[in-house]
C-alpha cells in the first residue's frame, strides 16, 4: 500500500514527509537576496506608514496594496489605503485612481478611507472560489475597534468589490478573535473550502485571552496566529490556534502571511514576523539606530517602538493547521542603518510573485516584498530573490548521501526535476519496488547540472511504471534537490 498518491502534483522537498530514511542528506534553508527598491514611496499621504503589503494578481499585472501614512498620522489617526501595479513584479507605479481626496488634490493612488474610522489593517484578497458572485471576486478584511465601558472590542469587518478598487462594507462576521494585525484568507481547492487565519491572544496556560491586553499587560500572554474555515464564507468553524512540530506556542507571531504555494497544490507557506520586547531601562539602546533621535525620544516615554525587535519566521504545513517551524530567523532587520531595527521591521508582503531572473534572463525566479523606512523615514517597498521552488531543499554534501522515499504511486510518463550540483558533483535516480530494490531499467545513472526543469532518462518507459506502488531513490553528491514532479 502506498504512503502517498502523487499523481502528476508537483512535490517540493520542504519537509521530510516523503522520505523513508535519508544517509548524510538534510534539509536545507535558503535566504532570498535583496535586488532593488521596486518604489519610492515618497508621495505625502504616504511617506512615512508604508505597511501592511498584500500582493495580487489580476490576469498579467501584480496589484500592490498597501496602507500609508502620512507626516501628521500620530496626530489624526488616519490611514489611507493605496495601491500600486507592475507587469514585471520588478518595479511598481501608483495607480491614479481619482476618488479620495488628500489636501484638496484627487491625484493620488488612495483607494479606500474612511473618515470616521482609523483604519489598522486591510487585507485585500482575489477570491479564486468558482462559485464566488462576480461582485464579491475581490475581498477584503479589516479590524473595527468599538470601545465598551468594559474595555476595547475588536471586530472583523468584511468588504467586497467587484474590481478590487472600489469596495462595499457588507458586515462583521461571527468569529472570535482581536484582529489587531494582518488577518488572511485563502480559497483552497483542494478542500473545497475557505481558510482564515488570524490574530488572538492566549496565557501561559493556553487559555484564549477574551480582550487584547495593553502592552503593560502582556507578561504571561502570547499573540497567536488561529485558524478558521468555512464553505460559504458566511458560516465560520471555532477558530483553533494552528499546531507547531516544535511544540512551542508562545513564540510571538505579531503577522501570519500565510499562503497556498501555486506550484504545489498541497503546500501552505507562512513568512511571519517575529515579535520581541525589549523594555529594560538598564539597556544601552545606544547602540542601535536613533532616526534621529526618534528612538531616544520613544523610550523616553515608553513606547515600545524603540525597544521591540522583529525579524521574519518561516514555517510550511501540508493541511494548512499543523506547521513545521525553522527556529531561525528567515529574514533580519539587516546590515544597521539609519532607519532599520524597530517596530514593525521585517514585515513582509503577503504572497509572492513569480518574476523573469535578472542574471539568467528567460529563467523565472520568486520575489518577495517588504518595506523600508516605516516610521522613521520615508518609506520605500524593497525586492528580494531567491530559485523556484527554493525555500528548502533535500541537500548532500561533497562526501555524498542518498534518500529514498516511503511507498507512493504516480501517474504519467515522465519525471521532472529541479536540483543543482557542483561541477563535479552529481545525482542518480534510481526506481525501486515497494521494498526498496532498483527495478531494472530504471537507473539514471549520474547527472550533473543546475536547472529548474529537466526530465530524467531511463532505459524503459516510466509510463509502464505509472500506477504501481515504488520508491524512489535519490543519490547526490554536492547537490541540492528543490522539487520533482511526474508529467
Amino acid at each position: 500500500m502506498a504512503n502517498y498518491d502523487l499523481k502528476n502534483h508537483r512535490e517540493v522537498c520542504w519537509d521530510m514527509a516523503l522520505v523513508d530514511t535519508a544517509d548524510n542528506v538534510t534539509l536545507d534553508i535558503h535566504k532570498p537576496v535583496r535586488k532593488n527598491i521596486v518604489m519610492d514611496c515618497d508621495r505625502d499621504w504616504e511617506i512615512v506608514g508604508v505597511n501592511y503589503l498584500g500582493l495580487v494578481k489580476v490576469g498579467d499585472t501584480y496589484r500592490m496594496y498597501y496602507r500609508g501614512r502620512d507626516k501628521d498620522f500620530w496626530r489624526t489617526y488616519k490611514n489611507r489605503l493605496c495601491v500600486a501595479e507592475s507587469t514585471d513584479g520588478k518595479t511598481f507605479t501608483r495607480r491614479t485612481m481619482g476618488t479620495h481626496e488628500y489636501n484638496g488634490s484627487l491625484d493620488n493612488n488612495i483607494f479606500h478611507f474612511e473618515e470616521n474610522r482609523p483604519i489598522d489593517n486591510f487585507s485585500v484578497f482575489l477570491d479564486e472560489n468558482p462559485d464566488c458572485p462576480a461582485d464579491a471576486k475581490f475581498k477584503a478584511l479589516s479590524c473595527c475597534e468599538t470601545w465598551l465601558p468594559e474595555g476595547k472590542k475588536l471586530d472583523l469587518l468584511y468588504y467586497k468589490s467587484a474590481d478590487g478598487f472600489n469596495f462595499e462594507k457588507v458586515g462583521f462576521l461571527p468569529v472570535p478573535g482581536v484582529f489587531d494585525s494582518y488577518n488572511v484568507v485563502l480559497w483552497d481547492s483542494v478542500d473545497g473550502e475557505y481558510k482564515m487565519y488570524i490574530r488572538d491572544f492566549h496565557d501561559k496556560n493556553g487559555d484564549r485571552k477574551m480582550t487584547p491586553p495593553k502592552e503593560e499587560d502582556l507578561a504571561g500572554v502570547y499573540r497567536d496566529v488561529r485558524l478558521t474555515k468555512s464553505k460559504d464564507f458566511v458560516n465560520w468553524t471555532k477558530p483553533e490556534m494552528i499546531e507547531f512540530s516544535d511544540g512551542n506556542r508562545d513564540m510571538e507571531l505579531y503577522t501570519n502571511q500565510i499562503f497556498k504555494y501555486k506550484r504545489a497544490h498541497n503546500m501552505y507557506i507562512g513568512l511571519p514576523s517575529r515579535y520581541l520586547n525589549r523594555p529594560n531601562p538598564k539597556v544601552n539602546y545606544n547602540y542601535l539606530p536613533d532616526w534621529d533621535g526618534e528612538r531616544t525620544k520613544k523610550n523616553a516615554t515608553g513606547s515600545r517602538i524603540g525597544t521591540v525587535f522583529m525579524d521574519t519566521g518561516i514555517m510550511t504545513s501540508r493541511d494548512g493547521f499543523h506547521f513545521d517551524r525553522w527556529d531561525g530567523a528567515y529574514m533580519t532587520p539587516g546590515l544597521q542603518r539609519p532607519d532599520n531595527w524597530y517596530y514593525e521591521d521585517c514585515y513582509i508582503a503577503y504572497d509572492m510573485a513569480i518574476t523573469d531572473s535578472d542574471e539568467a534572463p528567460g529563467t523565472p525566479e520568486i520575489s518577495l516584498y517588504r518595506p523600508e523606512g516605516y516610521n522613521v523615514a520615508h518609506s520605500r517597498m524593497v525586492r528580494y530573490t531567491l530559485r523556484l521552488d527554493g525555500f528548502y531543499s533535500w541537500h548532500a554534501g561533497f562526501s555524498g548521501g542518498v534518500v529514498t522515499t516511503v511507498p507512493v504511486t504516480f501517474e504519467g510518463e515522465a519525471l521532472e526535476i529541479n536540483f543543482a550540483t557542483s561541477g563535479i558533483g552529481s545525482m542518480r535516480i534510481l526506481i525501486c519496488d515497494e521494498g526498496g530494490t532498483p527495478i531494472e531499467g530504471y537507473d539514471s545513472d549520474i547527472i550533473w547540472g543546475d536547472t529548474l526543469s529537466r526530465n530524467v532518462d531511463f532505459e524503459k518507459p516510466l509510463a509502464d511504471l505509472s500506477g504501481k506502488v515504488i520508491r524512489i531513490r535519490f543519490e547526490m553528491k554536492d547537490c541540492d534537490l528543490y522539487s520533482f514532479k511526474f508529467n
